[in-house]
């Protein structure tokens, strides 16, 4: 199973352990997109709605795109009262979407599960001319305190690549099909309790890509960090969030990479 692929095996404690996003980022994603009246947007790796919710509310055409069905079905369940919602069960990479149409897509906690070849390629396939792309990742502060330690733990059991978004930025930055780069940083602190942090942990890859045996022990050892510290605990989180525009082309869009299928 691919690390990506590891999530359907938790739909249920995904969803309740996974952290939600600062309310000011969905208004300022709103305040820059300027959508029109009739455009239509794609959410990338809905998962269970999450990110969601703020976007259906403004009534446009919503697709949401994942490729687990378990995780959709928890989505379809937490989105029931949003009939302008349509769901595709597939990756994005296969995904039969509609190309120059969105005004806006957006994708939280999953664009690093894109192929890099794909990435930037179909999405500037997809949006309308001016249409906005969304980027946004909850961070866990790994360089200090609890998320140092945690850190540790990850790297004694697993070997999966951490941080890859800040790749994705900068690739974004200098992508010249886009323009108009912003990249927006919110901070808070999460109270959660021990068992609430150690849950919210091993609803990571790395952790469900571990054996049974590797699991329990890992576990055990996120047990113990944690009862180091109070209960409940306050945690940091940075949440990024990098938009860019698709450039407007008059009567050409030649120069739109075409070497990717929707």
């Amino acid at each position: 199973m691919k690390l990506k692929e590891t999530f359907s095996t938790i739909p249920k404690l995904y969803d309740k352990a996974r952290l939600d996003y600062p309310a000011p980022l969905f208004r300022d994603i709103l305040r820059y997109a300027k959508l029109k009246k009739n455009d239509p947007i794609l959410e990338i790796g809905t998962g269970t709605g999450k990110a969601t919710i703020p976007f259906a509310k403004t009534g446009h055409p919503l697709i949401a795109n994942d490729l687990s069905r378990s995780l959709l079905k928890i989505a379809k369940r937490n989105l029931k009262w949003y009939k302008n919602v349509r769901y595709i069960v597939s990756t994005f990479e296969n995904a039969q979407l509609p190309g120059n149409r969105f005004g806006l897509i957006f994708c939280a906690q999953a664009f690093h599960w894109v192929k890099p070849s794909v990435r930037f390629t179909k999405t500037l396939r997809l949006l309308r001319p001016g249409g906005t792309l969304a980027l946004f990742w909850n961070y866990n502060y790994y360089d200090r305190g609890i998320g140092k330690m945690a850190l540790a733990i990850h790297k004694k059991y697993s070997h999966a690549k951490g941080d890859r978004a800040n790749v994705i930025i900068d690739d974004l930055k200098s992508n010249k099909h886009f323009t108009g780069t912003k990249l927006k940083i919110y901070r808070r602190a999460v109270r959660m309790s021990h068992q609430e942090y150690v849950t919210m942990q091993t609803s990571y890859s790395w952790y469900l890509s571990l054996s049974a045996v590797r699991k329990k022990q890992a576990r055990a050892d996120l047990f113990t960090m944690v009862k180091r510290l109070p209960d409940p605990l306050s945690l940091p989180i940075k949440t990024k969030l990098m938009m860019a525009n698709k450039k407007i082309i008059c009567r050409n869009t030649a120069s739109v990479p075409s070497n990717i299928g929707i």
